[in-house]
């Protein structure tokens, strides 16, 4: 939040774009014990959304290389 220009706006895009239910894919956790992992919708549809994804495709979050190896991301954010 603190992180400016976009802070808010970058969190009450992700506040539109996410469902009620979400699943969390955990790929560990950083120096401070936070998780590190993806956030995934989990509506009951078949084909599910990578938020995190969308988030960077939108231009509303940026990728952080230390714990970010998935060159989509870095395609996304392109």
């Amino acid at each position: 939040m603190k992180q400016r220009p976009w802070g808010k706006e970058s969190r009450d895009y992700l506040r539109a774009i996410t469902p009620k239910q979400v699943r969390v894919v955990e790929h560990g956790k950083d120096r401070y014990g936070r998780i590190i992992g993806e956030v995934w919708t989990n509506d009951g549809d078949e084909v599910q959304e990578n938020l995190n994804l969308a988030m960077v495709w939108a231009g509303r979050a940026a990728v952080y290389g230390r714990y970010c190896g998935k060159r989509s991301y870095f395609e996304a954010q392109k």
